[in-house]
């Protein structure tokens, strides 16, 4: 149902498409490579990252994920930098301006979103 969310949200943007998505974590590094994303939203089962993230940013380093709490209402945006920002009482206009504020002036050509 997240996925679904976030998708709609996205896509309704003039200067953002979603690629892909994918309910297996595992398939993650393939569909970024494939895809050549500048970003993957992730639902979580909780407040850390799965390994595979770290894995994923040191083979993709201009990558930015952005993962959503399971209560739905708060994400972090994780990069290489290494960081993690919280993202208090995420809302749909909040997700967007929040992806925009980590892209810089450079607009992505496409997104990624996964499920738990």
């Amino acid at each position: 149902m997240l996925a679904q969310i976030v998708s709609t949200l996205l896509n309704k943007e003039d200067d953002f498409e979603v690629v892909c998505q994918s309910g297996e974590r595992t398939d993650l590094k393939t569909l970024v490579e494939h895809t050549r994303t500048d970003v993957v939203i992730l639902g979580s089962r909780g407040r850390e990252a799965p390994a595979a993230v770290t894995e994923l940013l040191l083979e993709h380093p201009r990558l930015k994920l952005f993962i959503i709490t399971p209560n739905g209402r708060d994400a972090f945006r994780v990069e290489l930098k290494p960081q993690s920002v919280p993202i208090k009482e995420i809302s749909s206009r909040r997700l967007v301006d929040e992806i925009r504020a980590a892209l810089g002036p450079a607009r992505p050509d496409n997104f990624a979103e996964g499920t738990p």
